[in-house]
Parts: C-alpha cells; structure tokens; sequence
C-alpha cells in the first residue's frame, strides 16, 4: 500500500502528464480559463525540488514508458499517448 507521500508523487505525475491535453481542450472549448493551464502543475503535499524531480523523469527519455505506467497506475498506451 503506497504511503500519503508516495500516492501525492502519482497524482502529481498524472496532473503533470494532463495538462497539455487539459490546456488544449481549454483552448478548443474555451469553457475554462487558459491562465489555469499555462502556469507549473503544482500538487499540494509534493515539494517543489520533488515535483521539478518527478517533471524531469517523465520527460527524460530514457525513462520507460512502462515504468512511469507502472509508477501512476496507467496503462502503457495512456502513458505513451500523453508524452
């Protein structure tokens, strides 16, 4: 079972994967505000050295597709589909 802080390191991931998908569907549906998108994913309990850490290992490219899905409970193919 993941801890608080563990499971805060998963959301963060995740919101961080979504928000270009989140701030294109802002742009294209203009139902929200697209200031909301274009600032930092910030998730609270998740320090910000931490996020800028979790940031830099989903977009390395060495990094698995498969690990991060492991890491956030997605399958491969969501994963690969929003990096």
């Amino acid at each position: 079972m993941a801890g608080r802080g563990e499971e805060r390191c998963r959301v963060h991931v995740r919101r961080y994967l979504e928000a270009p998908f989140l701030a294109d569907q802002a742009r294209r549906t203009q139902a929200a505000n697209r200031a909301d998108y274009e600032n930092d994913v910030v998730t609270p309990g998740v320090p910000p050295s931490l996020r800028k850490a979790l940031e830099e290992w989903v977009v390395d490219e060495s990094t698995p597709d498969d690990e991060v899905a492991d890491f956030i409970g997605w399958p491969v193919a969501r994963v690969r589909e929003h990096r």
